[in-house]
C-alpha cells in the first residue's frame, strides 16, 4: 500500500486565512492522488507483461520444447526414425512425436523440426538447417527389370560404359567428384545427364527414356519399378538428419541416440 504524502493541516490554512487557498489545496490533494494511482496502476500493468514476458519464454523456447514434429515425404525415409521412435519414447515418455507432409523442400513448414533424408546442398536452406550425418548410404544403380544388366547381382563400373546414366548434379550433391571422375574415365564413356531434385518425375522420365538412375540406398523404394543394384565401388553419401536451426534440446537428444545406436 503506497502512503500519500502529509499535506499542511487545518492550523496552517488557517494562517493563510482564506477560503480560496482552502479550495486550491483540496484540488491539489486530489491531483496527486490520481497521479499516484495512475503510477501504481502502471507499474501494476508493467510487471504483468514482465512476467508474462518470462512466462512466454521459457515455455516456448526450443530449449523447452516438448514435442518433435518429423517431415514426412517423398524424400524422407523412416529407416533410422522408424527405429529410434521407440527407444525415444522410452526415455522421454512425455515428449509428444507427430509427421507433418512436405509436398515442398523449399517451404518447409515452419513446425516441422527435422528431416530424415541424405546429404544435399539443395533444396533445404543450409541458413535454417543443418545436417547431421549418421550413417552412410552407398550409392546403387536402378535399372528396369527388362534391361540386360538386370541379370547381374552386382554391377561392375565397366558394365557402365555406353550407358545413359541419370545423376544428380555434382553442385548439389557436393561430395562425389571422385566418383564422378571413375564415371568420366570409363570407355566407352558414360552418358551422364543430371538431375538437381531426386522424386518421382526423374524416376518416371528415366523409365520414358530408358535410362538407369545412380541413386543412395536409401531411396531405393522410391524407384519403383526399377530394380536396384550394388556396385562394385565403396562411394556413398551421407545419410541422416537435418535439423532445425537452433537445434531444440529435445531435437538434440534424439540426435545423440541416433549417434549412439
Amino acid at each position: 500500500m503506497v502512503k500519500l504524502p502529509v499535506l499542511p493541516t487545518t492550523s496552517c490554512v488557517q494562517k493563510k486565512n482564506g477560503i480560496g487557498f482552502i479550495s486550491t489545496l483540496h484540488s491539489k490533494r486530489k491531483s496527486v492522488e490520481r497521479l499516484l494511482r495512475r503510477v501504481i496502476i502502471q507499474h501494476q500493468i508493467s510487471m504483468f507483461y514482465c512476467l508474462f514476458s518470462i512466462y512466454t519464454r521459457i515455455y516456448t523456447e526450443p530449449k523447452y520444447q516438448q514435442k518433435i514434429v518429423f517431415a514426412s515425404g517423398y524424400l524422407n525415409g523412416q529407416t533410422l526414425s522408424g527405429r529410434l521412435i521407440p527407444q525415444f519414447q522410452k526415455n522421454h515418455p512425455k515428449a509428444q512425436i507427430s509427421f507433418r507432409e512436405i509436398n515442398d523442400y523449399q517451404q518447409i513448414p515452419a513446425e516441422v523440426d527435422i528431416l530424415e533424408m541424405t546429404y544435399a546442398k539443395e533444396p533445404l536452406s543450409e541458413h535454417e538447417f543443418s545436417f547431421i550425418s549418421i550413417v552412410p548410404s552407398p550409392l546403387r544403380v536402378a535399372l528396369p527389370a527388362s534391361h540386360p544388366l538386370a541379370k547381374k547381382k552386382q554391377l561392375s563400373l565397366q558394365d557402365l560404359a555406353a550407358q545413359d546414366l541419370e545423376i544428380v548434379a555434382p553442385s548439389i550433391a557436393g561430395s562425389e567428384d571422385v566418383m564422378l571422375s571413375k564415371l568420366l574415365n570409363v570407355r566407352p564413356a558414360v552418358k551422364l545427364h543430371y538431375y538437381s531434385v531426386f522424386n518421382k518425375a526423374v524416376v518416371n522420365q528415366a523409365q520414358l527414356t530408358k535410362h538407369l538412375l545412380l541413386i543412395p540406398e536409401a531411396y531405393s523404394e522410391l524407384c519403383h519399378p526399377y530394380i536396384v543394384k550394388p556396385v562394385s565401388w565403396s562411394f556413398a553419401t551421407s545419410y541422416g538428419f537435418y535439423c532445425r536451426k537452433p537445434v531444440p534440446k529435445l531435437v538434440q537428444e534424439f540426435i545423440d541416440l541416433a549417434q549412439k545406436s
